[in-house]
């Protein structure tokens, strides 16, 4: 969901889809800032908005087209359309042009009235001005602000105003391979679990072409069948569990004018993070772990046994129901307890743009899909995960599985969930810059502080100088 992003959470995909998608949280352009605008409050006066005899077109720019997603949307927005009375006339846009496209039709003067925005990009966008205020509307829904996880709406947010509503989270959990552990009479990771716990499982349950743990005399870290432990490296995936070690979660500061990411325990806990790969050898590193997926033609190496554990987001659950996936019984739990708990979400909003024709109406269209009804529709045809938390329940499957859903995806997010509050304009370039210089860490090759030393001055000045659009 897919990113993330986090990216849409969606439940029917291909691996190399799910892949694509959560690439695309580190892509994007730097765009130029401009003041950001409120919105008059929308009401029911005003020539525009003026009843029809008809249904009123809201045009919609959003990349629900795929077969798999139209067989969750149609349905919800033919439903919403005879709510409201309107017409819904979809602009069909590719996931990764869906900025660009808006900022063109805005700039020729044609924009749509709604659009789906990311988590990555939904702030830079409100901060350019295209989009209306939707603050005072917030408090009119027929269920409290306060039933929005509070760091899914805070994305949403920009310089404290609500420019855009949630609609979905993708959250990060800890899958297990049940069989693999019972094989090895160990017990399911607990709630109570610790991150040293997690490797002294990972490396019991690692083995290589031989048979042979990291434990072993003679283990080959060159020729590894089954790792105990595929972990994530994206930064947006990262952040929870380097924070949890670290027990700071502040990679820059509140105004996000400096990088804070050189403080002593903050590198303890990516140098502990990246001796998985390089010194425990029970978790991949990156090209290892391409190498498995290359291999795997087509399903997660997860779904093949291939990993005991893996950390990944949500959207790993419907890939595990596909066609080809070998895996028997799985289940989710919550990150293993560190020095703190910070839960990471990210997912899409829904943003009315300030010149629409019929804002009244597209704030209506917003409003019902909010609804109950429709936020049940969302999850229960296993496409996305509301981000409501009184209807994220019906975000899991209705085969029951993974059993510990709202235990693992859900309950962390809502009790301990923290917003990517550096997702501005800048944060594309200054990733890239962090990405990069982390890469050959990844491999052993240099240490965490060699890999600080690398990046940090580059983006502490790329950071100072950052866009600041409204400001």
């Amino acid at each position: 969901m897919r990113v993330q992003q986090e990216v849409p959470n969606r439940r029917h995909f291909t691996r190399r889809e799910f892949l694509r998608l959560s690439a695309l949280i580190s892509g994007g352009a730097v765009l130029a800032a401009c003041t950001p605008v409120a919105a008059p409050a929308t009401g029911q006066g005003g020539a525009a908005n003026a009843p029809a005899a008809g249904p009123v077109e809201v045009s919609f720019q959003h990349f629900f087209d795929s077969p798999e997603l139209k067989a969750t949307f149609d349905p919800i927005f033919a439903s919403i359309e005879k709510e409201t009375n309107t017409k819904i006339h979809s602009i069909p846009t590719p996931y990764n042009d869906i900025l660009t496209k808006l900022l063109t039709m805005t700039a020729g003067g044609t924009p749509p009235d709604l659009t789906s925005a990311a988590s990555d990009w939904v702030k830079e966008a409100s901060g350019r001005g295209i989009f209306l205020s939707l603050q005072d509307q917030l408090p009119l829904l027929p269920f409290p602000v306060t039933d929005f996880m509070p760091s899914r709406l805070q994305d949403g947010s920009f310089n404290g105003v609500s420019y855009s509503v949630p609609i979905d989270q993708g959250s990060t959990a800890l899958y297990y391979n049940q069989d693999i552990f019972d094989k090895a009479g160990i017990d399911y990771p607990a709630k109570d679990w610790t991150w040293d716990k997690l490797r002294d499982t990972a490396i019991q349950l690692t083995v290589d072409t031989s048979g042979h743990t990291p434990l072993d005399a003679g283990f080959d870290p060159e020729n590894v069948d089954r790792y105990g432990l595929q972990g994530v490296v994206a930064l947006h995936r990262v952040h929870s569990i380097i924070s949890s070690i670290s027990g700071d979660p502040a990679w820059y500061d509140k105004d996000v004018t400096k990088v804070t990411m050189d403080k002593p325990e903050m590198l303890q806990a990516w140098q502990w993070y990246m001796d998985l790969r390089s010194v425990n050898h029970c978790t991949p590193t990156p090209e290892q772990a391409l190498g498995f997926s290359d291999a795997a033609g087509g399903i997660f190496p997860f779904g093949l046994g291939k990993y005991a554990m893996e950390i990944t987001w949500i959207g790993m659950i419907s890939a595990l129901k596909l066609d080809g996936v070998t895996i028997g019984k799985w289940d989710v739990a919550p990150l293993p307890q560190g020095k703190g708990t910070f839960a990471t979400s990210g997912g899409q909003h829904f943003a009315i743009l300030k010149d629409s024709k019929v804002p009244d109406k597209a704030w209506a269209v917003i409003a019902s899909f909010l609804e109950d009804k429709h936020m049940q529709m969302l999850g229960t045809v296993g496409a996305w995960t509301p981000a409501r938390t009184s209807m994220a329940k019906y975000g899991q499957p209705v085969d029951g599985v993974p059993s510990r859903f709202m235990e693992a995806m859900i309950d962390p997010v809502a009790e301990n969930g923290f917003s990517f509050y550096w997702y501005l304009p800048g944060y594309t370039e200054w990733s890239a810059e962090i990405q990069t210089a982390l890469e050959p860490a990844w491999r052993g090759e240099i240490t965490a502080a060699q890999a600080m030393e690398a990046f940090y001055p580059k983006v502490s000045d790329m950071v100072a100088n950052r866009p600041r659009p409204g400001a």
